[in-house]
């Protein structure tokens, strides 16, 4: 799965815009999962992408592994604007 934006909402908790349409789990880290559900489409980077909502978080143990996926590494990058 490709994640192209990921936003921490106030009011509606973490929003991930993707290139995946059904619900799946994403390693957090260390055993803990959090399942991702389609809140609607977005096109905003890809043509048929969509914006996924983090609904619920469980332990490994506790969820079907043939539902998770794999996120490749994000590199994160401040962006410093001239004064």
């Amino acid at each position: 799965m490709k994640v192209f934006s990921i936003v921490f909402h106030d009011k509606n908790g973490v929003i991930l815009a993707t290139d995946r349409h059904e619900d799946c789990w994403i390693r957090l880290f260390g055993e803990y999962y959090g399942r991702l559900t389609k809140v609607r489409d977005h096109n905003e980077f890809i043509k048929a992408g969509s914006m996924m909502k983090l609904v619920e978080l469980r332990q490994e143990s506790e969820i079907d592994p043939s539902l998770i996926v794999s996120i490749p590494s994000v590199l994160w990058r401040l962006q410093i604007t001239a004064a």
